[in-house]
């Protein structure tokens, strides 16, 4: 419990640099229609995407504010989480913790945002693996600022 306790911050930075990794990796979100199958990757849907067709660049995906946030919370995380562990420091560890929980519940808000007119968008199995990560990844730093260990 104590080696849990110990690295806990460590674990959390980890596992929020994970679920960074699965967003730019994996598929984040698909198109809402039974046909579709071509999904986009996490960072497209955060970032925006756009295609050239005959030398004229098309914007397929708009950038999405609420997957921004959600990606700087989760990056903040993961350096607030090792340098919380390298000091010692409570509150680079409290702040790691917050904005990771905070970062894996926006991720889940991103296809809703990104809905347009014409289309709709739903959740991909990965982007929902990211959030959870993520979010498992500010219970570990909670457990590791809230938990006492015995010395």
């Amino acid at each position: 419990m104590k080696q849990v306790v110990k690295f806990s911050n460590l674990i959390a930075a980890i596992l929020g640099a994970l679920a960074i990794v699965f967003l730019a990796i994996t598929p984040g979100m698909k198109l809402n229609v039974p046909l579709e199958t071509e999904g986009f990757s996490g960072l497209q849907a955060i970032f925006g995407y756009s295609e050239t067709i005959m030398g004229h660049s098309v914007e397929v995906l708009a950038p999405n504010w609420v997957g921004i946030i959600a990606f700087v919370l989760l990056a903040v995380g993961v350096i607030a989480g090792v340098i919380g562990m390298v000091i010692g420091n409570k509150m680079a560890n409290l702040v790691s913790a917050v904005v990771l929980l905070a970062g894996g519940i926006l991720l889940f808000l991103v296809p809703t945002i990104a809905n347009g007119e014409h289309e709709t968008f739903k959740l991909s199995t990965w982007l929902i693996i990211s959030g959870i990560i993520a979010i498992l990844g500010g219970l570990f730093g909670c457990f590791g600022i809230f938990v006492k260990s015995k010395k």
